[in-house]
């Protein structure tokens, strides 16, 4: 068996990492109690775990605030030498990444340190979002960068990634320098990117061949409870439920205080347990040990077995052992709630939030008042909203908004926005100005003063929203938008130039030389400082007869630029040009060599343009079987395919 062919799947792992459905789990909710300024201070001297802190609690960088501070941050990361760290801060900076001057730069630069650090899966993410982009170049300087290292690790991971973009040539050369098995390669991953690798045997669970099974033998016998319950999830996925039991009985095993191992045995022995009651001690069991080590759901299975049972001794034995807790103890109150013992659920409820618990104040804070006499319901409810609204934890207000939706809560949902505008909140300020539908000028003049200020925080998004409210063709409002993106400009976003370019091809005097030779210029501004995107618009430029800027040799060398690139959607899009010579005027030779070029560099589109060119030539036969691998379709297939007026047309 080839040593590497087993794990060619490895790329598309990231797509399952969170598809294990039967590990539920409400996390603990305990308000923090560390201050914002404590956490402020070590983030200052580069605790990532605070900048996590502050995102999950404060919601940083939604404020100016946080968007200050985590521009400041971001040198930090970079220079952080904790993997873990940075992969835990990455989906965050990506969540807020348009928020940020040359977000996709920051993002590939967080990744790549990562890289540098040894995490396979940042490869994997990074190498996928440089292909997406068409950014080769940069893929190329980070695999001659592995293949200098001669990490083993590494460039297994880079080959696959090759194998799974279709570029065969740059695989098998990554293939050569290889000498390590896949069981050997799996051993040498840290926990996480283990955990990130074993969802690949989920994807093929028939299809592995000894080395797999070797893999999941030495996962069991690797005595690693999280490595075993992470197995334990992918053999659940596949439906393999006995042996999905028998390594999360291992896993509890090792580690008797995992209440998500305890909750997931139990479901296992429920999925198996066809007769009902052969496995009901265990389940019983397991939903116990999981419920005292503070599982809400485990509690929550727990009491309907028992209200199905009428088992009152057992309710009572385990109400006295939960009241003690958390998340178990709301359990109870919701119980409580379904049984209709209103007062008891707000007891349990109310000593909750008085502890801090986020989930037990934000149930009563969305509580409804009754319409009979009842003010210590009513004054229990004020209360806890009241809390929410003024207190600094910002993240209770956000967890609170989407449950005030009838009338008698506009007016509170009102104060809650407006106490985050006057925080400073960027986020509510750009949804407050999305929610305008700017059917109106009254519409329109009410959402700009909302990015106006959003913008003012530093906020990324907020400008180009802006931009994008003031029209083309009015020369009053062109000026605007130009503006912004000057200032863009000169704060070094790159995505900037484009936007530039675009504005002065719509400028309101008409298109004149002056505004093309500025629109042409900062189009090329924009591919010089990496954007790709903007090489479309060059090129057209370029090949127009009816432009100022016509250069056909000019042309050739940005079409060039696009082969280099290996665009071959572009490719693909500018033989469409030629062959309906809307731009420019029609050329059947051109139209197939760009074709031609696009479907080499794998556009299927680009088959079927020159399948409806050539129809049944001899000449697109011959290039048909010589392009198009072996094993995957014929001409004469891809031909029956064709419209039926090809269809008769060919005689088929």
């Amino acid at each position: 068996m080839n040593k590497i062919k087993v794990i060619s799947l490895f790329l598309i792992v990231l797509l399952f990492a969170s598809c294990a459905n039967n590990n539920l789990q409400t996390n603990s909710t305990i308000i923090p109690t560390t201050q914002k300024n404590t956490l402020i201070s070590k983030a200052n001297k580069g605790d990532i775990q605070a900048m996590i802190e502050l995102n999950r609690v404060y919601l940083f960088p939604e404020t100016k605030e946080g968007l200050e501070l985590y521009n400041k941050w971001y040198p930090l990361v970079l220079k952080s030498n904790n993997t873990e760290d940075i992969m835990e801060f990455y989906p965050i900076f990506t969540k807020y990444e348009k928020m940020f001057i040359n977000a996709d730069e920051k993002y590939e630069n967080i990744l790549e340190t990562a890289v540098d650090l040894g995490s396979q899966k940042a490869l994997y993410i990074l190498s996928s979002h440089l292909i997406r982009n068409k950014q080769y170049d940069k893929l190329k300087k980070i695999s001659g960068k592995i293949i200098k290292e001669k990490n083993q690790d590494k460039l297994i991971t880079l080959h696959n990634i090759y194998l799974f973009s279709r570029q065969k040539d740059e695989a098998k050369k990554i293939e050569k320098l290889i000498k390590k098995t896949n069981k050997e390669y799996f051993h040498s991953l840290s926990l996480n990117d283990k955990l990130f690798y074993t969802h690949l045997i989920y994807l093929h669970p028939r299809e592995k061949g000894l080395e797999y099974n070797e893999i999941i033998k030495d996962t069991i016998n690797s005595n690693d409870p999280k490595l075993i319950s992470g197995m334990a999830n992918v053999l659940f996925d596949d439906a393999r439920w006995y042996r999905a039991k028998a390594y999360l009985e291992k896993a509890v095993k090792l580690n008797d205080k995992d209440s998500l191992a305890h909750f997931n045995l139990a479901n296992e022995y429920k999925i198996i347990d066809t007769s009902k009651h052969k496995y009901k001690e265990q389940i019983i069991f397991h939903l116990t040990e999981a419920a005292l080590l503070d599982n809400y759901k485990a509690t929550e299975q727990l009491l309907e077995i028992f209200v199905k049972e009428k088992n009152t001794q057992a309710y009572f034995d385990l109400k006295q052992k939960i009241l003690k807790l958390n998340e178990s103890k709301r359990a109870l109150a919701d119980f409580y709630y379904k049984q209709n013992r209103i007062t008891e659920g707000d007891t349990l409820l109310n000593e909750l939030a008085q502890k801090n618990n986020s989930q037990a104040i934000i149930s009563l804070a969305r509580s409804y008042k009754s319409k009979n006499f009842n003010p210590e319901k009513d004054a229990l409810i004020d209360k806890w909203k009241n809390f929410v609204l003024n207190s600094d934890q910002v993240y209770l207000k956000e967890m609170l908004k989407p449950y005030l939706v009838y009338r008698e809560d506009i007016e509170f949902k009102n104060k809650i926005i407006q106490k985050q505008i006057e925080n400073n909140n960027i986020t509510v300020l750009k949804e407050l100005a999305k929610n305008t539908k700017f059917s109106t000028n009254i519409e329109k003049d009410e959402a700009i003063p909302y990015l106006q200020k959003a913008a003012s925080f530093g906020d990324v998004e907020s400008k180009y929203l802006l931009a994008n409210k003031y029209n083309y063709y009015d020369k009053k409002e062109s000026k605007k938008r130009i503006a912004i993106y000057n200032e863009l400009i000169k704060q070094g976003d790159i995505k900037a130039y484009k936007e530039l370019g675009t504005a002065y091809s719509y400028a309101p005097s008409g298109n004149t030389k002056e505004d093309v030779n500025k629109s042409l210029y900062y189009y090329k501004k924009a591919y010089e400082n990496g954007d790709k995107s903007a090489l479309e618009d060059i090129i057209v430029y370029y090949i127009c007869p009816d432009c100022p800027t016509y250069n056909q040799e000019q042309g050739e060398i940005y079409i060039n630029k696009a082969i280099e690139d290996k665009n071959a959607n572009l490719l693909y899009r500018l033989g469409g040009t030629y062959k309906i010579g809307k731009i420019v005027k029609r050329d059947k030779k051109k139209a197939i060599k760009y074709y031609k070029k696009a479907s080499e560099l794998g556009s299927s589109g680009a088959y079927s343009a020159l399948e409806d060119i050539y129809q049944n030539e001899k000449e697109g036969k011959n290039w048909y079987e010589k392009v198009v691998p072996k094993k995957v379709q014929t001409y004469e297939d891809l031909l029956n395919e064709s419209s039926k007026k090809n269809t008769k047309k060919n005689g088929k």
